[in-house]
């Protein structure tokens, strides 16, 4: 029984197998392999030193439970078993312990335990010996069970259908973590038991989802599907219900197992039908389709107008068809409106890639895009909503948006509107007029901490009322795999905030090329993040240098965040936490890097006035903004165990039943362990931190929550996302 050298490696954990005497370790004492030889195995035992032993005298696994020893009674779980002399073997039966089977790794998981009445003692593994007896699911010996999965014919012989009565056993000695969800069944008509997980039976003769049978015919009516190991499901491919889903994971009501020629497949209940589908619009499978819808993003790429896609099926998320483009490897749904079989055009002899302005009302949308008069655009495709009027629009998406907008013909030009510099320097004008207003999001916090300002809102919309034939639509993506958009309607934007006016105007000004407006864009947006600044208005500036980064004024983005930067270190600094260092740190380090050395020294001396547990050498040590460094505090380290132990499922929330692309045959670890806590520090990103805290402070009215030691009622692992 003994082990070969490339069974053990150095650093593996190893105990001794055999009685010790007064210069050897104790049976079962804990050590390290060293090395491997031709003559044995080199193991560290600690105060013992070094032993060379024979593999015979080494043992892979502990010898005996902790709680074990030599004479422990204990229970036998698993299932009933008849040796060829005459003993039976119960579950339930009570046998001592009298030793371990021998160093080999299959031997040495089991005990040599002696049963009262029979004629010798019997190899038994660890795992069907308990001290108190229980089986996993609350089941009891003999209670009645069903089999909820499909067919299956055993090596021995034996079978399985959907639905056979069987029999409690006992439990389970798979061996691979997993036994604890695991029970032993005994099915009718079967000769051996055969090892259950908890989710493959049921207490209740089961059921299959939409009232089918096992052997009714059902056809797969979702697009074309490759596997990892690239066999195929077709769109239409028949098939035969075989049973329900035994997944686990809560959806066995919407799945169950169906036959697909020699292959079983689990399907959710919508992809498949009991009649042979059909794909609108009449298209067939495999034929080549245009895409004339506006070119977009996917979830995996771009999806282009006038590119050739594949029919693969009907759509499986709207009432459309799936394609499969060359640059995709799974297929997109797309609306049957956004494909044609001949090369598309766009109407008013425009271009894919075109720039156009926008001449028509300003508008704003769902997800916070705007339309504004005179919005640089691109085209990037046709109007695809299925009526008369899609020859009268186009697609384009335009400076500032995430979305495509549909646009009627006479609301976008190739040219510079003659009157966009009238109306510009209007819209600036009436900005910076407004600019000491409070923004729709400040004005009710504002309204509660300071009765000073007006509570009337700077931004105001009415609905807007044109038909399917005018416009201007959103185009939002309601899926992440469908790839077909839908139509959204606006409102009339009549006012918006009024530094986002100003960035508008600028943005509308730069992409058109008018100087004299950019120019006077620059001249009122800086006397505002001066007269901001000297108000100490630190939430207006952070709004400034929101809107500028937004826009792509970068200079101006840089001028207000320093601006916010020179009004809020001191204020910062008078409210941190006195046993913060990582504050008082970015402080003074970027105050000594822009030059306000008053405050850097402050800040220095701020710190020593409050804290001598940490010597200067650590306030001053790093010189870098960035620093990692090993946590010593050991209740962190535990804190962090404690958290992991909390919430880690295995990456997918069925523990050791996770199964990986690169790990199909190796089950997750069940548990993962702390070796050690890294902290790491970044002074500029936690600057950031504590000043956009500090503007939410202030943002917030004084009525809302500000205490933020926010904890949940219960620290059970979260099953869904």
């Amino acid at each position: 029984f003994g082990c070969s050298a490339r069974c053990y490696r150095p650093g593996d954990e190893v105990f001794f197998g055999r009685s010790g005497t007064y210069n050897l370790p104790a049976f079962g004492d804990r050590g390290l392999v060293k090395k491997t030889t031709c003559r044995g195995v080199v193991v560290d035992f600690g105060e013992k030193g070094l032993l060379l032993l024979n593999f015979a005298d080494i043992l892979p696994q502990q010898p005996l439970p902790d709680d074990c020893s030599v004479g422990t009674k204990l229970h036998y779980g698993g299932p009933k078993r008849e040796y060829e002399n005459g003993d039976v073997l119960n579950f339930g039966d009570v046998g001592e312990i009298s030793g371990t089977c021998g160093s080999s790794k299959t031997e040495a998981d089991r005990l040599i335990i002696k049963f009262v009445g029979h004629q010798n003692a019997k190899r038994i593994r660890r795992a069907l010996l308990f001290s108190e007896l229980s089986i996993p699911g609350g089941y009891r010996l003999g209670e009645r069970v069903y089999w909820c999965g499909s067919a299956w014919a055993l090596a021995d012989g034996d079978r399985l259908q959907f639905g056979q009565e069987g029999e409690i056993a006992g439990c389970t000695d798979v061996c691979d973590g997993m036994d604890k969800e695991r029970v032993a069944v005994l099915f009718k008509g079967n000769k051996q038991p055969v090892a259950m997980h908890l989710v493959e039976i049921s207490r209740v003769a089961p059921s299959i989802p939409g009232g089918l049978q096992v052997g009714d015919k059902v056809y797969y009516a979702w697009p074309n599907w490759t596997a990892p190991d690239g066999s195929t499901l077709t769109f239409g491919t028949e098939g035969k219900v075989a049973g329900c889903s035994c997944a686990g994971d809560g959806s066995h009501d919407e799945q169950l197992w169906v036959k697909f020629g020699d292959a079983f497949a689990c399907i959710e209940l919508n992809q498949i039908t009991t009649e042979p589908p059909s794909i609108p619009g009449g298209f067939k499978l495999g034929e080549p389709l245009f895409y004339c819808g506006p070119s977009r993003s996917c979830n995996e790429g771009v999806l282009s107008f006038g590119e050739i896609g594949e029919v693969t099926g009907r759509a499986a998320f709207c009432h459309g068809i799936a394609l499969l483009f060359p640059s995709n490897q799974d297929s997109l749904d797309v609306k049957v409106t956004e494909v044609c079989g001949e090369k598309p055009w766009i109407p008013g002899s425009f271009d894919h890639g075109e720039q156009v302005f926008y001449t028509g009302p300003c508008c704003s949308f769902p997800g916070g895009d705007l339309l504004v008069y005179g919005a640089l655009g691109q085209v990037v495709g046709r109007s695809c909503l299925g009526d008369e009027g899609d020859d009268q629009r186009v697609a384009a998406v335009f400076q500032g948006n995430m979305h495509p907008s549909v646009v009627c013909l006479s609301q976008v030009s190739r040219e510079v509107p003659a009157d966009l510099h009238a109306y510009l320097k209007q819209q600036l004008e009436r900005a910076d007029a407004n600019m000491h207003q409070p923004s729709p999001r400040r004005a009710a916090s504002r309204e509660q901490r300071f009765a000073s300002f007006p509570s009337s809102s700077s931004t105001s919309t009415a609905d807007v009322k044109i038909d399917w034939k005018e416009g201007p639509f959103h185009l939002l993506q309601q899926n992440f795999r469908f790839s077909g958009l839908e139509a959204t309607r606006g409102t009339v934007l009549e006012d918006m905030a009024p530094f986002a006016e100003i960035a508008s105007v600028y943005r509308t000004a730069k992409d058109a090329r008018l100087t004299p407006i950019i120019e006077d864009a620059n001249k009122a947006a800086r006397l505002q993040v001066k007269l901001v600044h000297e108000s100490g208005d630190l939430a207006l500036l952070s709004e400034i240098a929101r809107e500028a980064e937004e826009c792509g004024w970068t200079d101006l983005c840089a001028s207000a965040v320093s601006e916010l930067e020179q009004a809020s270190l001191p204020v910062l600094l008078d409210h941190c936490r006195e046993n913060d260092v990582l504050a008082h740190r970015a402080i003074y380090r970027h105050a000594t890097s822009r030059g306000m050395l008053n405050l850097a020294e402050k800040a220095h001396l701020r710190f020593h006035s409050t804290s001598n547990a940490t010597p200067d050498s650590e306030f001053q040590r790093s010189r870098t903004d960035e620093e990692l460094h090993q946590c010593q505090d050991a209740g962190l380290k535990e804190k962090m165990q404690l958290l992991l132990d909390e919430t880690y499922t295995a990456w997918g929330g069925y523990g050791p039943a996770t199964r990986t692309r690169d790990r199909t045959d190796q089950p997750m670890a069940e548990r993962l362990e702390v070796d050690n806590v890294v902290v790491l520090s970044n002074t500029k990103m936690y600057l950031k931190y504590l000043i956009r805290q500090q503007i939410i402070n202030l943002e917030m009215p004084q009525s809302a929550q500000t205490d933020w030691s926010v904890r949940t009622s219960s620290t059970s692992p979260i099953s869904k996302h």
